[in-house]
């Protein structure tokens, strides 16, 4: 967790040293914001050359907001109130305000004392998407192909083309999407495949839900059963699915969806060793989508339904639970989508598809970021390209992409 009394301080002593100096290098070195103005009464002209001196004539100019400036003068004596959204180099966003109080003196106007407050608010949206965009820099995302009935399960393939399912179409396939978004199959039919990943191998691990459970595809075509029961009893219906830097797979197994007389499991996330040993990891309500973080000591996983939410589960060197967690709350009455597909960048970020037809993205510390929207509700998302900065959103129909300014992870060690 970011010390949050030390980043106010320190933003404090930034917007003192940057506001009293006029010095916008400084000022951007620390946050970033963007100046938007408000109606003024009076000395508009200064006001103008005071901002003009901030902006410093660079980039800068575009960084910055103030919702609020406003001065308002009582004979010789003004008063001078900035509320500005700052956006702290973590991502999340501070409400500062700074008041001055100024006398003429000799015709001149001097600063006689000054008061700076700083909370954290419940930003409103455009300051979410401010933090978004401060902290990630997305770009608008584009229709990648089409044509599909909905898909899931996208990766990205180290000789340069992407993969997906298509999870309601029968019969079930796995696509190959090509760099200008043409597919052809590369596995049909996939019984029901969901989300997939490659093994320490290699090799394309799935989960198969019509077959009720975890399955890989070997390199000469065929497909083999990596796990389908625990302690003798059927999985449910496998969902999404990782690779740990050690080689284990751990996969989501929801059983809601399952009628109640063909469930023999609860709910649950497993791992398979690299011996092949299924051991039950946690269980949970409705599990979904699942990654770890940067260090592999904790293991989000989203929860569906019926408590919308990104559990947290601090992981032992033995790859059990040490202790466990909600991370972000993702309730919403927005019918369009649910917590589900997830990865996180190098950096800690959680991008998880969910309400609002679009990408939720979280601080490390669980700070809602923002939402980058699509035109179709998503249900998954990997990382990819060269450089590990495309984001591919399978959405419904269609498959979008879009691109971020930092690198994400892929879910899997395979490099190939």
């Amino acid at each position: 967790m970011a010390d949050t009394t030390s980043e106010l301080s320190a933003l404090e002593h930034a917007v003192e040293a940057a506001v009293t100096r006029k010095d916008a290098a400084f000022l951007d070195t620390v946050y970033s914001a963007d100046f938007v103005f408000q109606h003024g009464t009076r000395r508009v002209d200064d006001k103008a050359s005071w901002l003009d001196s901030l902006r410093g004539g660079g980039p800068a100019a575009a960084s910055r907001t103030l919702s609020e400036l406003a001065v308002e003068p009582h004979g010789d004596v003004a008063t001078t109130t900035a509320l500005i959204s700052v956006v702290a180099a973590t991502g999340r966003v501070y409400s500062i305000r700074y008041v001055r109080v100024y006398a003429q003196r000799d015709g001149r106007w001097q600063m006689l004392s000054h008061r700076t407050l700083l909370q954290v608010p419940v930003p409103p949206p455009p300051a979410v998407d401010f933090a978004l965009a401060a902290a990630i820099a997305p770009t608008p995302p584009e229709r990648y192909a089409t044509g599909f009935e909905f898909t899931e399960g996208p990766l990205w393939h180290l000789e340069g083309w992407w993969s997906c399912v298509d999870y309601r179409s029968d019969p079930y396939a796995i696509w190959r999407v090509a760099a200008d978004g043409a597919h052809q199959v590369l596995l049909r039919p996939s019984g029901q495949a969901n989300g997939c990943t490659f093994d320490a191998n290699g090799n394309l691990v799935f989960c198969q839900a019509g077959e009720r459970r975890l399955a890989r595809l070997l390199p000469d075509g065929r497909v083999e059963a990596v796990a389908d029961r625990f302690e003798g009893k059927r999985l449910n219906l496998p969902n999404d699915v990782i690779c740990a830097s050690d080689g284990s797979l751990y996969f989501t197994d929801p059983g809601l969806r399952l009628p109640l007389s063909e469930r023999d499991l609860p709910g649950a996330v497993y791992r398979v060793a690299p011996g092949g040993a299924v051991t039950m990891v946690a269980e949970v309500e409705y599990p979904n989508g699942l990654a770890f973080s940067p260090d592999e000591r904790t293991l989000y996983v989203a929860n569906t339904r019926h408590t919308m939410c990104v559990l947290a589960l601090r992981m032992g060197a033995d790859g059990t639970v040490a202790s466990r967690g909600i991370f972000a709350d993702m309730s919403s009455d927005d019918p369009n989508g649910v917590p589900d597909g997830m990865k996180v960048d190098v950096e800690g970020r959680v991008y998880v598809t969910g309400p609002g037809s679009g990408i939720w993205v979280f601080a490390p510390d669980g700070y809602k970021l923002g939402l980058i929207t699509l035109p179709e509700a998503p249900a998954n998302l990997a990382f990819g390209g060269p450089d590990s900065r495309t984001v591919l959103a399978t959405a419904r129909t269609s498959v979008y992409s879009f691109r971020v300014g930092v690198p994400g992870l892929p879910g899997h060690p395979w490099r190939g």
